[in-house]
C-alpha cells in the first residue's frame, strides 16, 4: 500500500493538494531520516521565510540505508518546486560528473535536490570554528583545545588519504578506502585520554597519521593507482571546488567518523575538566564542607549530553560557513525561479 502510495506522490499532486487547501506557499520536503528534519527545516525556513515547509523522512519499515536512493529516485522522476528532497553530499558532489554526468547532474539545478556539499549533516554539526562554543554549551568549561588548529592539523593529515580514494573513484578502481574505515583513522577513547592527560606515546595527530599511513600505503600499491594521473586529479579537482581545501577536509569525509570522534573529544575534555575542578572545589583550605557539597552538586547539574548539544549546534549558518551560504543561495535561487515562471 505504501508504494502505490508513494507513486502518486508528485510535484503535480502537491500543486492541486495546495489549491485545494489554500496554502500556495507549503512546500514538502523529503529527507533521508528522522534525525535530518531539524537541521533541514531550519536551513529551508531561513532561506526561505516566506515559504511552509512540511520536512519528513523517507523511511519505512527497514530501508534507512537505501533512504537516500529513495529521495533521489522520487525526486528525480516527481519533483518540483513544491516536492524538493534534501540529502547528505556524501561523496556525490565530488564525483558528480563521473556518477551522474550523463543525467545532466544530480543536484540543483539539474534537480529539485538540495545537498549539504560536505559530507552531511554531521558534519555542519562539526564545523571547527564553532566547536568551543558547543562545548562551553555543553559543560560550562571553555576548555584546553584550540578546535580550529586541531582540525586544521587533522585536515592536513587525512589529506592524501582523501585525495587517493577519491582518485581510485575516479579511475573506476573496484578496490576503494571503505568510508566506515574512517572509524579507524580517529583514535579512540583511550588515546585521546592518554594525550589530554599528556601520558600518548602518540598525540591524537600523530596517531591519525599513522593510521592514514597504514591505509596510505595499501591503496599506493593498488594496479588503478598512477602517482602521476593521481596529481593531475587533484589539480583538476581543487580547480573545479575551491571551497575544499587541504586544511578543510575534514568537512568532506565520513561525516558519522568524524562527529564520533569529536563527542570523544569532547566527553574526555569534559571529565578531564570536571575533575579538575572537582578536585579544586574537595582541596579548598577555606571552604566548609556543606558548600564543597553544594558546588560540586551543582557542577554536576551543569554538565549536558554531548551528542545532544553537536546535534543541535546550528552556530554554522551563523559562523562564516562558505558551504552553508552554499545551500541557502540554491534553495532561494529555486524558489526566485519558480516565482519567474
Amino acid at each position: 500500500m505504501g508504494s502505490k502510495l508513494r507513486d502518486n506522490l508528485s510535484n503535480r499532486y502537491y500543486q492541486r493538494r495546495n489549491l485545494l487547501n489554500a496554502r500556495p506557499n507549503l512546500v514538502k520536503a523529503l529527507v533521508e531520516d528522522g534525525s535530518d528534519i531539524s537541521i533541514w527545516e531550519r536551513m529551508l525556513k531561513k532561506a526561505c521565510p516566506q515559504k511552509q515547509f512540511d520536512v519528513k523522512p523517507y523511511q519505512a519499515g527497514e530501508n534507512r540505508t537505501k533512504s537516500k536512493q529513495l529521495v533521489i529516485k522520487t525526486i528525480i522522476g516527481n519533483g518540483g518546486p513544491l516536492y524538493i528532497g534534501c540529502v547528505d553530499s556524501d561523496l556525490d558532489k565530488l564525483l558528480e560528473t563521473e556518477r551522474y554526468g550523463q543525467q545532466g547532474g544530480l543536484f540543483y539545478p539539474s534537480h529539485y535536490l538540495f545537498h549539504t556539499y560536505v559530507y552531511s549533516v554531521e558534519n555542519l554539526f562539526c564545523l571547527p570554528s564553532t566547536l568551543g562554543d558547543a562545548y562551553t554549551t555543553a559543560t560550562s568549561f571553555k576548555g584546553g583545545l584550540d578546535f580550529e588548529e586541531l582540525f586544521k592539523l587533522i585536515s592536513q593529515t587525512v589529506y592524501p588519504l582523501m585525495i587517493t580514494d577519491l582518485y581510485l573513484r575516479h579511475a573506476g578502481s573496484p578496490d576503494v578506502f571503505n568510508v566506515e574505515n574512517w572509524g579507524y583513522i580517529f583514535p579512540g577513547e583511550k588515546n585521546v585520554k592518554q594525550t589530554l592527560s599528556g601520558k600518548a606515546k602518540n598525540d591524537i595527530v600523530e596517531s591519525i597519521a599513522n593510521n592514514v599511513n597504514k591505509y596510505l600505503r595499501g591503496l599506493k600499491q593498488l594496479p588503478a593507482f598512477d602517482e602521476g594521473k593521481c596529481r593531475a586529479y587533484e589539480k583538476e579537482l581543487l580547480a573545479k571546488y575551491p571551497f575544499m581545501s587541504q586544511d578543510n577536509c575534514i568537512l568532506f569525509v565520513y561525516g558519522h567518523g568524524v562527529f564520533d570522534f569529536v563527542k570523544t573529544l569532547m566527553e574526555e575534555q569534559k571529565q578531564y575538566d570536571f575533575n579538575t575542578e572537582k578536585q579544586e572545589i574537595i582541596t579548598a583550605k577555606d571552604m566548609e564542607q556543606p558548600v564543597k557539597n553544594q558546588r560540586i552538586e551543582e557542577l554536576t547539574n551543569r554538565q549536558n549530553d554531548i551528542k545532544t548539544v553537536l546535534r543541535s549546534n546550528f552556530d554554522f549558518m551563523t559562523n562564516g560557513c562558505q558551504t552553508y551560504h552554499f545551500i541557502k543561495f540554491d534553495i532561494q535561487q529555486a524558489f526566485r525561479e519558480e516565482v519567474a515562471e
